[in-house]
């Protein structure tokens, strides 16, 4: 695989791993305008994204090792939905 793409794909472990930990952490106190510890269905979906996107971006590191093509765009496809799901959910809860 190509170093630059190599790089790019750590960027992206990064960024996802920062966010799935963020939201991991929050679950049970509030964060921005929202606040988890008062409504479970949010609780949930802090705890499930944070675990998931903790996932994706394990995944995104290990693909770095692997050549399938396939499994390259599976992952970036990953994490591309997790990181989009988030905000319109918690714009959801602003309603």
């Amino acid at each position: 695989m190509d170093l630059a793409i190599s790089i790019l794909l750590i960027v992206l472990a990064v960024i996802v791993s920062v966010l799935g930990t963020y939201l991991f952490l929050h679950r049970n106190r509030s964060f921005l305008i929202f606040h988890p510890e008062q409504h479970r269905g949010l609780r949930l979906f802090c705890t499930f994204f944070g675990i998931f996107m903790l996932f994706c971006a394990v995944l995104t590191v290990s693909v770095i090792f692997f050549d399938p093509t396939w499994l390259l765009v599976t992952v970036i496809f990953l994490d591309v939905l997790s990181t989009f799901t988030v905000p319109f959910v918690l714009w959801g809860y602003t309603l």
